[in-house]
């Protein structure tokens, strides 16, 4: 069974990194492996060059709802999401990895966002 592990990076550069150590340390296979971020110039979705389906959105992750709008907001705020399926038994490393590489503590920044949208 597989689950879709999914991280948010602050630089495109670091989202790269974290692809390549799935793919090469981990062996996970890049067509298992997207890369989200908006296009700043027009706010749509912008893919990796190397993601082999440039159809693929936020919501075809299949994230969970809460899960969806945090990652979704992140995306609006400037982050890159790095999102892998990854067999059950991986799963653990690759949070590790994402850790390792600097993810961004979701539920801090739900906290955060939702702090701002109340004080705003």
């Amino acid at each position: 069974m597989t689950r879709t592990v999914a991280g948010l990076f602050d630089s495109h550069r670091t989202a790269d990194l974290v692809v390549e150590h799935l793919v090469q340390e981990y062996g996970v296979p890049r067509e298992r492996v997207r890369v989200l971020a908006l296009d700043m110039a027009g706010g749509a979705e912008a893919r990796s060059p190397q993601d082999s389906d440039q159809g693929a959105s936020l919501h075809d992750l299949g994230l969970p709802e809460d899960d969806f709008r945090a990652y979704a907001e992140g995306l609006r705020r400037g982050g890159i999401l790095v999102a892998a399926q990854v067999e059950e038994g991986r799963v653990g490393r690759v949070i590790d990895a994402y850790r390792e590489y600097g993810a961004n503590d979701l539920l801090a920044h739900k906290a955060e966002w939702r702090s701002e949208d109340s004080a705003g």
